[in-house]
């Protein structure tokens, strides 16, 4: 070896244990480095570290073509991660599927949550069911009952389309009808006697009437006076003939013998 190379080599040699001497704990260089080189770029910034914690790596390059080397590494983000991570990395897990809606309608709320210590939220809520509620109508009051007495039904309604039911019946009137009623229908009277008959002789009718809600009917009718009628004593044939011979009577009794007596004397 010439004295030219034997120099070249001795001031290789003390670059590189100079480089390594003063390079950073924890850092560490990819290749030899070969002094100040005439056709070489400068470092580019050190790019991202492959880790928010626990000890990542990081690198910048450089171009040129008397470059040796191209490129460099060195630790980086080296903090302890959290514990609950159970690894050097902290971590966050997917959301899980939206909850149950608090209401059906109306407006209410559903959740979601994930977990991991590196997340910035394990929870999130968002409205739901935001539709108006269906209306339902207040309760009539009770209608009448169907019996008096012996056990009814009466009914009660609403309306609306939020409704579970529109109407609802109970039993009512449930004491034992009276005992003259014979079963629990309600009672009926007795028939009135016969009325008058319309016409005194050739057939008119007379009524009878009863009442009660039980009755099956409140009034009965029947012929009555269904003689002939008499002819009247004097129509008007007799009365003529009558007159007529009245008129002949006193001609021949009075009126005669009047003239007679005028005649002879």
């Amino acid at each position: 070896m010439n004295a030219f190379a034997s120099a070249v080599c001795g001031a290789i040699g003390v670059h590189v244990a100079s480089m390594y001497l003063s390079a950073p704990f924890g850092r560490a260089a990819w290749g030899w480095e070969v002094g100040e080189d005439t056709n070489c770029g400068s470092w580019s910034a050190w790019g991202a570290c492959s880790d928010t914690c626990g000890g990542g790596w990081q690198t910048r390059s450089r171009v040129g073509a008397d470059c040796n080397p191209l490129s460099e590494g060195q630790m980086c983000n080296e903090d302890k991660c959290p514990a609950s991570t159970g690894s050097s990395v902290a971590t966050c897990g997917s959301w899980t599927s939206w909850g149950d809606c608090s209401k059906t309608c109306g407006g209410g709320t559903q959740t979601r949550t994930r977990s991991g210590g590196g997340c910035s939220s394990t929870s999130e809520s968002q409205a739901c069911n935001e539709a108006s509620c269906p209306t339902c109508g207040a309760w009539t009051s009770w209608g009448d009952c169907s019996k008096t007495c012996g056990g009814g039904t009466q009914t009660k309604t609403r309306s609306g389309d939020g409704c579970s039911s529109t109407s609802e019946s109970q039993q009512c009137n449930t004491a034992n009808c009276p005992v003259t009623t014979v079963s629990s229908l309600t009672t009926c009277g007795s028939w009135s006697s016969w009325g008058a008959c319309s016409v005194t002789c050739g057939a008119g009718t007379q009524t009878k009437t009863r009442s009660g809600s039980g009755c099956a009917s409140t009034s009965m009718s029947q012929a009555c006076n269904k003689a002939v009628c008499p002819m009247p004593e004097n129509n008007g044939i007799e009365s003529s003939v009558s007159r007529a011979r009245g008129l002949s009577y006193l001609c021949v009794v009075h009126l005669i013998p009047v003239f007679l007596h005028w005649w002879c004397c």
